[in-house]
């Protein structure tokens, strides 16, 4: 037996036995991609506004004409997205023409917690108003993103015409602390 099927097209096939010689042709297909498909999901799909997309842990396989099939993570580009603003994402996975998709969805951080770095003034003479100048607090996010703030601080409990100790109330974000 004579044949060559790693050309695509009619290709000869050449059969001898003893003296006896055939030939034939057949159509020799050439093997192509049919479709792609994510078979493993990105370790990670939910981000905070700003994180970079990590992709690792993705898994993709091709689907060939013949039937058979190659995992071709290596191979795929993937799609850009923008993490500057919070919602769902499609990102789309390409090998040559064919394409996939998956989404990921990006989240606005919350506070966690608040701690006061630096107080403001604590000292009073009765009828003086309250002055939140030189505080300082440390924000932790629930994305373990810390940044320290000294505007947008809710400051209540102080009374200028009450003599003796209070407590004032500090909040942000939903979180609050006193002093």
């Amino acid at each position: 037996v004579k044949y060559d099927f790693s050309k695509a097209g009619e290709q000869s096939v050449i059969v001898s036995y003893q003296e006896c010689t055939c030939s034939f042709t057949v159509n020799v297909k050439k093997v192509e991609v049919t479709s792609i498909k994510i078979t493993k999901f990105p370790n990670k799909t939910q981000y905070f506004v700003g994180d970079v997309i990590d992709h690792a842990g993705i898994s993709v396989t091709a689907y060939y004409n013949n039937g058979t099939e190659k995992v071709i993570d290596k191979e795929i580009v993937l799609s850009e997205i923008d993490s500057s603003t919070p919602g769902e994402k499609e990102i789309s996975v390409m090998f040559g023409t064919f394409t996939d998709s998956f989404t990921v969805s990006v989240i606005e951080p919350t506070v966690a917690e608040i701690t006061i770095i630096t107080l403001p003034k604590i000292n009073y003479y009765d009828g003086e108003e309250f002055s939140s100048d030189g505080c300082v607090v440390s924000v932790l996010y629930n994305s373990l993103k810390r940044e320290e703030i000294t505007e947008g601080l809710v400051f209540s409990g102080f009374d200028p015409f009450t003599l003796g100790e209070q407590v004032v109330t500090l909040q942000f974000g939903g979180r609050s602390t006193t002093f």
